[in-house]
């Protein structure tokens, strides 16, 4: 995953197992900023205070807000790639046509698959 166009990632779970876990494996893969939140609201303003980042990570099903809330709380014009984590892929609804979002199903595998979904929008390449 190491390029220089990936220079920071934010990932935002409730579950913060997942969360250490995800920020961990993604560091492993060759991401050097990665930030993890279990709160919305605290990822939120840690993008406010120091910008946007090259990608966003969440959780769908969260509380307070769900992970199309808080993309959309981040800002329709910022220019980030958002990929959003749920166990339910059926629930996740978008509010919002001016951005689409990649969606990964947590199941097993699921951290190689937000990696290799992040290097194909990186490289701009059709593999999976």
């Amino acid at each position: 995953m190491e390029n220089q166009d990936v220079k920071r990632i934010i990932v935002v779970d409730d579950t913060c197992s997942i969360s250490f876990a995800l920020g961990e494996w993604l560091r492993s893969a060759g991401a050097h900023d990665v930030l993890t939140f279990e709160d919305p609201l605290e990822a939120v303003e840690e993008i406010r205070k120091n910008g946007t980042p090259d990608f966003i990570i969440t959780d769908y099903n969260m509380p307070g807000m769900n992970g199309v809330e808080f993309l959309e709380k981040v800002g329709d014009e910022a220019e980030f790639k958002g990929i959003i984590m749920t166990a339910y892929p059926a629930e996740v609804v978008f509010k919002n046509d001016k951005k689409k979002y990649e969606i990964v199903e947590k199941r097993i595998g699921f951290m190689e698959t937000i990696a290799k979904k992040i290097q194909k929008i990186v490289n701009k390449t059709d593999c999976s």
